[in-house]
């Protein structure tokens, strides 16, 4: 009898913990389920646009090279006019006249003297946008060394190709040396032949990286 009466008090109270008991199992399951859901949502969170390949591009004209030449050429100041004589206008200051040693045309254009064993020399230019460097010509002498200047050639910044078609620039220089015929221009060979037999030609570089030249002799003495 004692037995039985111990089993019928004990038994209400298991009923009672029961339901607390799977109340707090369901309330920790919860829990953790919107811990996890926080913890898989961080990194998209706190992604920083620093790191956003979007927010790091750089635009594209920053990494564009600029270009060597900008504006619009003023090929007629480079060349002068009639008036202003047979050398173009950015030499015409020098001087520069036939049979002329290295050293002397070195004295007016520094650089000038420096001559190849083949009888050329370059000198880059820097005050003239729309020209890149003067090429020089200097005949041998009896003695085989090249010593007596013959032509300058003008080698226009290439840049300048996609500016100024060759038609439109043997057009400017045409105004200055001369008519171009149609067949010349189509032939990107123009040749001008001046006082005392002195001769002048336009020429298209080779490809896109030479700019057109403008080869001139000299003057006599």
């Amino acid at each position: 009898m004692k037995n039985i009466a111990r089993t019928n008090v004990n038994f209400p109270q298991k009923l009672l913990f029961a339901p607390l008991l799977a109340f707090s199992l369901l309330f920790y399951g919860c829990g953790n389920n919107s811990e996890q859901s926080t913890i898989n949502e961080l990194p998209e969170a706190t992604e920083s646009p620093e790191e956003s390949p979007i927010a790091t591009e750089s635009p594209a004209t920053e990494e564009s090279p600029a270009a060597a030449f900008e504006g619009t050429p003023d090929i007629a100041g480079v060349i002068g006019t009639k008036e202003e004589g047979w050398m173009p206008k950015v030499l015409a200051d020098k001087n520069l006249k036939e049979n002329m040693t290295p050293e002397e045309t070195g004295k007016v254009i520094p650089g000038a003297e420096e001559v190849s064993e083949f009888g050329f020399s370059e000198v880059q230019v820097e005050d003239v946008p729309e020209i890149q460097k003067y090429e020089f010509y200097f005949e041998k002498d009896e003695a085989g060394k090249p010593n007596k200047l013959k032509n300058v050639k003008l080698v226009f910044d290439p840049t300048l190709n996609g500016k100024i078609t060759y038609e439109e620039l043997a057009k400017i220089l045409a105004v200055k040396y001369g008519e171009v015929s149609s067949g010349d221009i189509e032939k990107e060979i123009v040749t001008w032949v001046g006082p005392d037999f002195s001769t002048a030609q336009f020429t298209k570089g080779l490809n896109d990286f030479e700019g057109y030249s403008f080869q001139i002799s000299v003057p006599e003495k």
